[in-house]
């Protein structure tokens, strides 16, 4: 029969005070409170921080990279809509000027890292939809070979050698996806429903897509060769944005807007996922539709811009979440 400490390599002790360091999967008897105690790795509570702003205030702009090595391009600054080529990068502190996009554009998809990336179509004319993608090789954008169908508001995952494209707006919803090696795009299996201006990321054998104008909570993975349905999110998000460089087991939305009734609204939730529930975690600072998002899963990321129902924002937040502990925990009988 095995023993404790066979398992874990500890004794059961009678102790005077609890043991410091505490070890992880410790057991022992207080002999002060008398109780039997243990010790557990308590994960940290995330939280947004406010961060230095964008160079040019916007929404609907797309984002891509990491925390500390993200880009984000194009977007929207005015009314009625423009087009800007704005490209900024992000250095985990601050948002530099870089080399402009070729096209200006919103509703953009975009995937890769700060030195390989990859804008997807979008929309330059009210309305309308593109199939232009250009390639960022780390210092300028050139063209790369256009989609099969022009589309925007669609969700990306991947590298610029290896990517997809799911959903967008063709126009109106639709569940088409392409694939991408770099050189040519080829129709994919479809994702199981239509997600417009949905969130997601991820690779081409590893994605999620999730939320959109149709279905608002619904999400998806992808294996490399089929989608299947997983839990859907706890609130609609449309064009909010997520941790696109996360992963199916690891992967943050944040913001956009939330239609459900009785109160429409620009939202500031975030949701976390594990590869199995969505979990409501800390708020943003500011709630906006329309925003940028760049990160590497769900405990590291950053929103940039958007709009408020007023103004278009520079606005940028920063989600951590701090490295967990281990903590002594009282056994109860429940």
């Amino acid at each position: 029969m095995a023993t404790y400490k066979g398992i874990k390599g500890y004794t059961v002790q009678s102790l005077a005070s609890d043991p410091s360091p505490l070890l992880e999967g410790q057991v022992w008897y207080n002999t002060t409170s008398t109780t039997l105690k243990g010790s557990i790795n308590v994960l940290g509570t995330g939280a947004w921080a406010t961060t230095n702003t964008l160079n040019h205030a916007r929404q609907q702009a797309d984002g891509t990279g990491t925390q500390t090595a993200g880009l984000v391009m194009g977007g929207d600054y005015t009314w009625p809509h423009t087009y800007p080529k704005w490209s900024e990068s992000y250095d985990g502190t601050s948002w530099t000027n870089t080399n402009d996009l070729i096209k200006g554009r919103l509703n953009a998809a975009a995937t890769g890292t700060l030195a390989a990336s990859l804008c997807i179509g979008g929309s330059d004319s009210p309305a309308g939809q593109m199939d232009q993608v250009e390639h960022w090789d780390g210092t300028c954008w050139s063209e790369g070979t256009d989609l099969l169908d022009s589309r925007r508001a669609g969700t990306a995952a991947g590298t610029t050698t290896a990517a997809l494209l799911a959903g967008g707006s063709a126009p109106g919803a639709t569940d088409s996806v392409e694939y991408y090696n770099g050189t040519s795009w080829t129709e994919g299996n479809n994702t199981q429903v239509a997600h417009e201006a949905g969130q997601g990321g991820g690779s081409q054998t590893d994605a999620i897509i999730c939320g959109g104008q149709s279905p608002s909570t619904q999400a998806e993975t992808y294996d490399g060769t089929s989608w299947a349905s997983s839990p859907a999110l706890n609130n609609e998000k449309t064009s909010g944005a997520s941790s696109q460089q996360g992963s199916t087991t690891s992967m943050l939305v944040f913001g956009g807007y939330d239609s459900s009734s009785p109160a429409p609204t620009d939202t500031a939730q975030t949701e976390s996922y594990d590869g199995t529930t969505w979990t409501e975690v800390g708020d943003m600072g500011t709630a906006r539709t329309g925003v940028a998002g760049c990160g590497g899963s769900n405990t590291s990321a950053v929103v940039a811009g958007g709009y408020n129902g007023s103004s278009y924002l520079a606005l940028s937040e920063e989600w951590n979440v701090p490295a967990s502990t281990v903590t002594a925990k009282t056994f109860t009988a429940s």
